[in-house]
């Protein structure tokens, strides 16, 4: 599972970060060819993604504790020492926060890629629909 995510990831932040825009065009290319149950299951996938590094609806159950831990610690040693530890605990979480924030990027910038060649395929067959109605 690890490793499938990481090709995942690798193609979203390849795609995104590609400085020509003729090879950006060629995935580009390669992704509107996509079926639409792959482009489903694709959006999905950046969507759990994106749910998954979301940290933000988890930041004041971190404030909370970090807040609980320093008074509890606070009792037991000096309370120099507990902000000290306190402090590093939480930017060990914030890095990590950081650094996930830009897989949940990543899955943005494909989930919003992949809804535009969705609505251009319907549209492009909403107009050979109505050219052979006529």
């Amino acid at each position: 599972m690890e490793q499938n995510f990481k090709l995942f990831y690798g193609f979203i932040k390849n795609l995104r970060e590609e400085p020509t825009l003729e090879k950006k065009n060629e995935k580009l290319y390669l992704l509107r060819q996509l079926e639409e149950e792959v482009i489903m299951f694709t959006i999905a996938k950046a969507e759990a993604i994106e749910s998954y590094y979301d940290h933000s609806k988890y930041f004041a159950a971190y404030v909370a504790i970090m807040v609980a831990f320093l008074l509890a610690f606070s009792k037991v040693v000096p309370s120099y020492v507990s902000f000290i530890v306190t402090a590093i605990i939480l930017l060990g979480i914030l890095y990590a926060a950081v650094i996930e924030k830009k897989r949940r990027v990543e899955a943005i910038y494909l989930k919003s890629l992949l809804n535009q060649i969705n609505i251009d395929k319907k549209n492009k067959y909403n107009e050979l629909e109505k050219k052979a109605a006529v």
